[in-house]
């Protein structure tokens, strides 16, 4: 959906964007403000010259880590008088701008990580899977980066499984900038990675997933597109049956279960079974009274 694009709506998100970058670490810039609020990275440096020029705002840029930051921490973006933006007068007070939450990043971390995406040298990091106790270490070439639900994701070549990988940026404990040089394939489509598919993981096999939905929940789903490939197909009794291609299935997993009983796998038999046994899993944990109230 293509956003608002008034000069006010954009300086509230520059400066929601700097602060953003300043806390986790990884700093904004014209280019990555850019893309994610579809204009031109020069739309954005105009932003930026008229918040310093004419609000004095404490923007500083930092070379090394290629973005922007603020020098005073303390700088609040002051009030802007109705004729000298194209925004509706009720925007200021009646408009709110929620910040998704973030995981922590180490700066050196995402310094080597950017290095070897500009570079395209391999990283040596030692990564940490969910849940894990100890971290094993891998040689990457890191082909891309993609930011998904408050997650840094990198996608690259893992020399140690010989296979294109996902790894989340904050489970890599360490990072180190290798002398080895690689060539990213021609046949590499980062656009497999950033919102043709379910998720952010991706495997070698499509499936097609097909889930119910109780009448109850059916309004719900219907408001949002899940997949650019959906299928919907609805009930006489209210209750409709959504189908989407997916490529891997443990985050398809996850969503279904946060619908609760008015959602139920159809397909594939993997799903179903996988559904299943966690729902039995934290059926058993109840009885066995693991929850304390």
């Amino acid at each position: 959906m293509a956003k608002d694009k008034t000069q006010l709506l954009r300086l509230l998100f520059i400066d929601r964007k700097i602060r953003e970058g300043m806390r986790s670490g990884i700093m904004a810039n014209c280019s990555s403000m850019a893309a994610e609020y579809e204009v031109s990275p020069k739309s954005i440096l105009r932003d930026i010259d008229y918040l310093k020029s004419q609000r004095d705002a404490p923007i500083a840029y930092d070379a090394k880590v290629r973005g922007y930051y603020y020098t005073e921490e303390n700088y609040a973006l002051p009030a802007i008088s109705l004729n000298e933006s194209d925004h509706p007068a009720w925007v200021e007070d009646k408009l709110s701008v929620i910040p998704e939450r973030q995981t922590r990043l180490e700066p050196e971390v995402w310094e080597a990580v950017s290095a070897g995406l500009s570079k395209n040298q391999t990283l040596a990091i030692f990564y940490r899977k969910p849940g894990g106790q100890e971290s094993t270490e891998r040689q990457v070439d890191p082909y891309h980066l993609v930011r998904y639900q408050g997650e840094w994701y990198l996608i690259g070549h893992c020399h140690r499984r010989e296979a294109i990988v996902t790894f989340a940026i904050s489970r890599i404990e360490t990072a180190l900038l290798l002398e080895k040089k690689f060539s990213v394939p021609e046949d590499f489509d980062h656009t497999r990675y950033g919102g043709t598919q379910f998720g952010i993981f991706s495997g070698e096999r499509e499936v097609m997933v097909e889930v119910w939905f109780s009448r109850e929940h059916a309004p719900y789903v219907l408001e949002r597109e899940w997949h650019p490939q959906q299928t919907v197909v609805r009930k006489k009794d209210g209750s409709m049956v959504l189908s989407f291609p997916a490529r891997h299935l443990y985050e398809v997993r996850r969503w279904i279960l946060s619908w609760g009983s008015g959602a139920r796998a159809l397909a594939p038999r993997e799903l179903v079974d996988s559904v299943q046994k966690e729902l039995v899993s934290a059926l058993a944990d109840y009885g066995r009274g693991k929850v304390q109230p």
